[in-house]
């Protein structure tokens, strides 16, 4: 039996999601999964105009339901993805005091003032100082240590590289990204595989696994593997090829996170 958790699972209650908590675990049911992360989105530069904390209040409220109703059957985990702490640190406090979460994901999905990399038309943009920006910006949320693990951390690569095809030099953020993966290691921070770059234009995870090779090699040891599901059918996409590459870079073991802690579960 493999053990499959899908540790970034978004509802009806991102403002990009469609289906409801109940349906997302039914789905994770029938496909064979163990366990489900909800991780609903809160951005912390768009949150009263967003109304992400009645959003997040809700996620909470039916993540707890379904964990009621599929009790014996699939563990379901309270998650947050907190995009962009950094831009407004007491809203981010003010987020992660609305329950008591499983699973907090730190996301940086953008640039203040910029908006989301996923709106934004990239023939128009000088990339590199964009990227350079990004890449500082991201070492000040993983050295922030407000969450448990950071997610997607080559997101722009999605709609630059992804989508329209613009192919960048990765090499020169490895001293960068080499600093960000430290301080996850050094201070027991997570790192998240994930998989939905697997079922787009893109072709890879995202980070590509060779980071995680290296983020094992500083001594880092949470891994987690999320489809980034935003809708049923997206639910465990690719979680089994994101298994057996971590277990092509030395990993045995992924995290599912419970109770802010995480729960080491065999690669098999």
């Amino acid at each position: 039996m493999i053990n499959l958790f899908d540790s970034h699972v978004h509802s009806d209650n991102s403002p990009d999601g469609s289906h409801r908590i109940t349906l997302l675990c039914e789905t994770a049911v029938e496909r064979g999964l163990s366990g489900i992360s909800i991780t609903d989105h809160c951005e912390t530069n768009e949150y009263e105009e967003g109304q992400f904390e009645l959003r997040m209040k809700q996620s909470i409220f039916e993540t707890r339901m379904a964990r009621h109703i599929f009790h014996g059957k699939l563990s379901v985990s309270i998650g947050i993805e907190l995009g962009q702490p950094m831009d407004n640190l007491l809203i981010a406090d003010r987020a992660l005091n609305l329950g008591d979460y499983d699973f907090i994901l730190a996301a940086h999905h953008g640039l203040l003032g910029m908006g989301d990399f996923c709106n934004m038309d990239f023939s128009q943009v000088d990339i590199y100082p964009m990227l350079d920006r990004y890449y500082q910006q991201l070492y000040d949320v993983a050295s922030w240590g407000g969450f448990h693990v950071l997610a997607h951390m080559t997101y722009p690569l999605r709609y630059i590289t992804g989508i329209q095809g613009i192919p960048v030099d990765m090499d020169r953020y490895d001293e960068v990204i080499d600093a960000i993966l430290r301080v996850l290691a050094q201070n027991g921070k997570g790192l998240e595989l994930n998989v939905s770059g697997l079922r787009h234009p893109l072709g890879d995870t995202i980070p590509n696994i060779r980071y995680f090779k290296r983020f094992r090699e500083l001594g880092g040891e949470a891994v987690t593997i999320g489809s980034d599901a935003h809708r049923a059918e997206e639910v465990g996409l690719c979680i089994a090829d994101g298994m057996e590459l971590l277990e092509s870079v030395g990993y045995r073991y992924f995290s599912f996170y419970r109770r802010g802690k995480p729960i080491q579960l065999r690669i098999v």
